[in-house]
């Protein structure tokens, strides 16, 4: 087991942090510079998503706002050397009036028939609601050189408030959304529905009630063709566990949902940060945050086939840390990421966190990633091959905002 020494052709400063190393046994290195994604740019950028094109290449998207637009646009941009660089942004121009937030986070997906759909929230404040709020998605058929006007996600008249969506390409060739419906202040209902290939998105079917506010949907097809849905749902009016639900038939109908741990975790808020889902040779793993039985990121793992799920395990004991992602590699090790309160020198800065656990679970390595200036938040990662992995994050610094990127070797 070991954690490894990295080099790359941008000039960095690497200093080992005995005090994070102590916490996993193992020694953790402490990296500093990254890529900007607009380098020289006066905008202000975030929420970056990291996804591949039908060619296998990486997609980085983003929002990007100005001082004369106020609300966000997409931009996205492609790889052609594995995440070590990226081509000019290109903007999706019916993707604007962004409310940018990294729970709530835009997104792309690109088809093999040469389809690009993106995904994105706007502010919709209501009478009662300020934070209100209802998703869009425009749709290219000609690999993005002209793009649909944006549509809302349901034509539901009666959906007042739609956010904290995840999206994925489903193996009948639509496109599948989830979401969490109509905020009231005893929780929300998740809600999937399919966009079929005319464009057009069906009725909604209801996976589950009662959930968590502010919290992100996770939604991922294994390799078997199951559709799994976690999210944190509210259970006895103020415990917020993680739950779990799953689909045989494209969505069309859903398990009933089961938590995922017993935490128990009172609380009477909602903690802005949602569960995520990876798999290796049919079997699920989860990761989340939770300050039931112990503050901190936890994970577990499930047989489809099996009943119940493995005890959690821990990924970080750190309170402060929140919005993990899992990714896994070619041959079985997982990646998880996720942002936390770091202590470099006199330095105390919100960082991110990256950890390698093997096939069944074990813990493997940390790293971890400290900007010079400000803070960084809502990391996403993406295989580039078995041994290293793109992350992308924000980092906010007074009034300046940046993505970044970097190639991490395992």
């Amino acid at each position: 087991m070991k954690s490894s020494l990295f080099y790359m052709a941008v000039p960095i400063s690497l200093l080992l942090v005995s005090g994070c190393g102590a916490r996993t046994g193992r020694p953790d290195y402490l990296l500093f510079a990254s890529v900007p994604v607009e380098p020289g740019g006066n905008s202000l950028q975030s929420c970056p998503f990291l996804t591949r094109d039908p060619g296998g290449r990486l997609v980085l998207s983003w929002v990007s706002q100005t001082g004369e637009e106020g609300a966000g646009r997409l931009y996205y941009a492609r790889s052609a050397d594995g995440g070590k660089s990226f081509s000019a942004p290109v903007p999706v121009p019916t993707a604007i009036r962004i409310e940018p937030h990294g729970e709530n986070l835009p997104r792309m997906i690109l088809t093999k028939n040469g389809e690009q759909i993106a995904l994105f929230g706007s502010s919709h404040p209501i009478p009662g609601n300020a934070y209100a709020g209802m998703i869009y998605y425009t749709l290219s058929r000609n690999r993005g050189r002209t793009w649909s006007p944006a549509r809302s996600i349901s034509s539901d008249t009666g959906s007042y408030d739609q956010r904290y969506f995840d999206a994925a390409a489903l193996g009948n060739g639509a496109i599948g959304f989830s979401w969490l419906n109509n905020s009231t202040a005893s929780g929300s209902t998740l809600l999937f529905a399919q966009m079929d290939s005319s464009g057009r998105i069906q009725a909604p079917v209801q996976v589950a009630a009662h959930t968590c506010q502010c919290c992100r949907t996770d939604l991922f097809l294994d390799s078997s063709g199951r559709l799994n849905l976690s999210w944190r749902g509210i259970t006895d009016d103020s415990i917020r566990d993680m739950e779990y639900s799953a689909s045989r038939n494209q969505g069309a109908t859903w398990s009933s949902p089961v938590r995922i741990s017993p935490d128990n975790w009172v609380v009477f808020g909602c903690p802005h940060t949602g569960p995520s889902m990876t798999a290796d040779h049919g079997r699920l793993f989860f990761s989340w945050y939770t300050m039931g039985g112990g503050g901190g990121i936890y994970c577990c793992s499930k047989n489809p086939d099996g009943a119940g799920f493995t005890p959690r395990m821990t990924v970080s004991r750190n309170p402060s840390s929140r919005h993990p992602q899992m990714i896994t590699l070619e041959g079985g090790r997982m990646v998880i990421c996720w942002d936390e309160l770091l202590t470099v020198g006199n330095r105390n800065c919100r960082g991110i966190a990256l950890q390698v656990r093997d096939s069944a679970g074990a813990f493997r390595s940390n790293v971890f990633i400290c900007p010079r200036h400000g803070d960084a938040s809502f990391p996403v990662v993406a295989p580039v091959s078995s041994h290293s992995v793109l992350l992308a994050y924000t980092v906010a610094d007074g009034n300046l905002s940046r993505v970044l990127y970097r190639i991490i070797p395992l």
